[in-house]
């Protein structure tokens, strides 16, 4: 999938009181999404949220809102978790 096409792409989900590791597997398997992360990272991280099939980009917004996370999208479509800003 081009980067042009992950911006189209919509994911959904329901997290509830749900590590931040097992909600980002859930999201690889059900959108053939991958992510690169340190496990220590995201380590105790837990998440509720409700994600209603919509666009990537807000979905990451969401599920990363106040857990001190960054996203970046790489070139070859792998999703960069990590601590304070991606540059």
């Amino acid at each position: 999938m081009s980067a042009q096409g992950l911006e189209k792409k919509k994911i959904s989900g329901t997290f509830r009181n749900t590590n931040l590791e097992l909600a980002l597997l859930e999201l690889e398997i059900n959108h053939r999404l991958t992510f690169e992360f340190a496990s220590e990272d995201i380590s105790g991280i837990k998440v509720n949220v409700y994600l209603p099939k919509v666009p990537l980009e807000e979905g990451l917004r969401l599920l990363l809102f106040e857990t001190g996370l960054s996203y970046y999208i790489q070139e070859d479509n792998t999703i960069l978790i990590q601590k304070g800003n991606v540059e």
